[in-house]
């Protein structure tokens, strides 16, 4: 009975630390304003910046320690809202992205971790 109950424990933890991991939210307040790359696109025909692309994936350690330090910083957060446009964007998403001359699809299943763009 206690190797179950330590087991149920575990699994129980288990499971509420990766609930919190995913539901981590990148549009934190007073933070980086991070936007969609369709957002970001928009805002840059109306009032022109330049786009800084974060570019990270759940499993990356050094995406998350930039996360939690250099993107906290009060001093990287001021220069970043007032000259850029940020986005985030995950290397490992499936979805398509439209730019204004070009589609690119991120990671076809015939290629994995490799970007292909069609005209």
């Amino acid at each position: 009975m206690t190797l179950s109950l330590k087991f149920l424990s575990i699994l129980i933890f288990i499971a509420t630390t990766s609930i919190t991991v995913q539901s981590q939210d990148h549009k934190k307040s007073g933070g980086i304003e991070w936007l969609s790359l369709e957002s970001a696109l928009k805002k840059s025909s109306q009032d022109p910046k330049k786009i800084f692309i974060d570019v990270y994936t759940g499993w990356c350690g050094w995406c998350k320690r930039m996360d939690a330090t250099t993107f906290e910083d009060p001093a990287v957060i001021a220069y970043m809202n007032k000259n850029f446009y940020p986005v985030k964007l995950d290397a490992e998403t499936k979805d398509t992205i439209f730019t204004r001359t070009k589609r690119t699809c991120l990671n076809l299943n015939t290629k994995p971790m490799r970007s292909q763009q069609f005209s």
